[in-house]
């Protein structure tokens, strides 16, 4: 187990400022990825679960959970938010600024997406994200989000994800704890 950096005052005060008339909950946030990578010598299955504090704010139109990436998830410096609109949850946003930064779109309705990566090694380029199903269930007090996609690189499908957040509004402060797992099937 790993510890993840919580968000600080200086977080908190930042993500504030850029809100305007939102109102914030601290969260405690459990995450669960599975990442399936196909070569056509090896299937290499990645699963990554990680608890820690983030920061879930909304207003009368949207809602956002955020939190700080750490180097468990290779995203070191990077803060993660999840945006959508209250009125159409099928829609999805996961904007990453930092280290690495990336801006990848969700939808049942236009189910592939021409989204921007940045690894901050290589220049940005542009991936495809195909939706295959959104399950969004956050609310002001918390719940859970689940995204099912596969990220595709110049027409060819390169990984499977599913990613699912849980999150609940804080009673007290946790450390955060990251486990990292990666299994290697040869066909």
């Amino acid at each position: 187990l790993m510890a993840a950096k919580n968000p600080d005052e200086g977080d908190i005060k930042k993500i504030m400022n850029t809100l305007g008339e939102e109102k914030i909950n601290l969260i405690s946030l459990n995450s669960l990825t599975e990442r399936v990578l196909a070569s056509l010598s090896e299937q290499n299955t990645e699963r990554v679960s990680f608890r820690t504090e983030g920061i879930l704010s909304y207003d009368e139109k949207t809602v956002s959970l955020s939190y700080n990436e750490d180097e468990t998830s290779g995203m070191e410096g990077s803060v993660t938010r999840i945006v959508f609109n209250r009125d159409d949850r099928g829609m999805v946003s996961m904007i990453r600024e930092g280290q690495v930064s990336s801006s990848l779109v969700f939808s049942e309705s236009d189910r592939r997406q021409l989204c921007m990566y940045d690894t901050g090694i290589l220049p940005p380029f542009e991936i495809c994200v195909y939706t295959r199903d959104i399950v969004n269930e956050i609310d002001e007090k918390g719940g859970a989000i689940e995204l099912d996609y596969l990220i595709e690189l110049r027409g060819v499908s390169m990984q499977y994800s599913h990613i699912r957040i849980e999150a609940e509004e804080q009673i007290e402060t946790q450390k955060s704890s990251y486990v990292y797992e990666r299994e290697y099937e040869t066909p």
